[in-house]
């Protein structure tokens, strides 16, 4: 027989208090956790689809207007759409440092900087800081942003200030862009894939799928707020329909021919999350399969080239090496050692060929993966 919730939260308190660990700050049941999800999942993408029609159509408005303002003037727009937003750089640390190693779990000021870390007031009034945010955030649906959101409050987490909720044995999916599928709690017991991919970051405990569509409920909030102050002399209604789609303008680069490491990292927080060129592996990998074709080739057709790799097999074998009475190893006149030799350096030949083909298959397919919508 199944168990019930009350079943599963009281197996769950007896589990921390047994074992001497703290209590999560909350646990909720799956009727609870479902109800919460669907309410953010609900505004995050409502949200997001009506910053995404701003931009459609205002985003290149929002850019000029941005960049004449001054930073006094960024400030007043910023902490009007976000009153009492942190005002120091990585506002995260700076309270993990005043509120020392005392308990937060459910009692810490800083609540706000543990969960946003890169929205503060010094960070944004910088450069472009906001105008990739605003960018990449509506031009892009909010799954894309999933792992990176919730990795964003790793001293939050690892300090115990902004620990995520328990839910046992459940998954949240993360996928698509609609209600029914972003935020989407599934059962590990009804989806027997649901654990594993859990496990392997295809889909995120339910706790840290609430925390993920709250991060994005707020931060949607703002950007809209920030646009909309921007853009305060055309009428609300008139934000996402009374202008036609414009083409996406240029991406926004540093000023300078060569970025530095310094303004990679600062603007990394507000760009879309780096993606593995599988593509462009797959090109190297396949130079390297043709390489191993050449290779097995030449030992078959060219004897001056089969008789070099031998040699080269044979003088970095350990049996060449003397022994303590710098006496050389016994095997070096026995026909045996050349059959070592050879059999090594064939084997390790077709070995390559087959280990680069494979890992071309495999960069083929996570290619494919990586191009289908999240």
């Amino acid at each position: 027989m199944p168990l019930t919730d009350a079943d599963i939260q009281r197996l769950q308190n007896n589990f921390w208090a047994s074992h001497g660990l703290p209590r999560p700050p909350s646990m909720p049941n799956t009727n609870e956790v479902r109800q919460e999800a669907r309410e953010r999942s609900t505004e995050v993408l409502s949200n997001w689809n009506r910053l995404r029609h701003i931009l459609e159509r205002h985003e290149e408005v929002i850019r000029k207007r941005w960049m004449k303002k001054s930073k006094v003037q960024r400030s007043e727009i910023i902490l009007q759409a976000w009153p009492g937003l942190s005002a120091n750089h990585r506002p995260d640390f700076l309270a993990l440092v005043e509120e020392g190693g005392q308990t937060r779990s459910t009692s810490t000021k800083f609540r706000e900087a543990y969960l946003w870390p890169y929205l503060n007031v010094e960070d944004l009034i910088r450069g472009k800081s906001l105008l990739l945010l605003i960018n990449s955030r509506g031009r892009h649906p909010p799954c894309v942003f999933a792992h990176s959101d919730f990795k964003a409050t790793y001293i939050g987490n690892i300090s115990g200030a902004v620990m995520p909720a328990f839910v046992n044995f459940h998954a949240m999916l993360m996928d698509g862009e609609t209600v029914e599928t972003y935020g989407r709690i599934v059962s590990w017991e009804e989806d027997k894939s649901a654990m594993e991919n859990t496990v392997i970051g295809l889909a995120h405990l339910p706790g840290m799928g609430l925390r993920i569509l709250e991060i994005q409920q707020r931060l949607f909030h703002f950007l809209l707020k920030c646009c909309e102050a921007l853009l305060h002399d055309i009428d609300a209604d008139l934000l996402i329909s009374g202008a036609s789609i414009k083409p996406e303008p240029p991406p926004l680069k540093d000023d300078s021919e060569w970025s530095s490491i310094a303004s990679v990292a600062a603007e990394a927080p507000y760009r879309l999350p780096s993606q593995i060129d599988f593509n462009r592996l797959k090109v190297i990998v396949e130079a390297r399969r043709m390489n191993a074709e050449d290779h097995i080739r030449d030992l078959r057709e060219d004897p001056g080239y089969f008789a070099d790799v031998l040699g080269d097999w044979s003088e970095h074998r350990l049996e060449r090496l003397l022994d303590t009475p710098e006496f050389p190893h016994t095997i070096l006149d026995n026909p045996t050692f050349w059959e070592f030799v050879i059999g090594n350096a064939i084997s390790d030949a077709y070995s390559a060929l087959i280990v680069w083909g494979d890992i071309g298959q495999q960069l083929t397919h996570l290619a494919f993966l990586q191009a289908k919508p999240c």
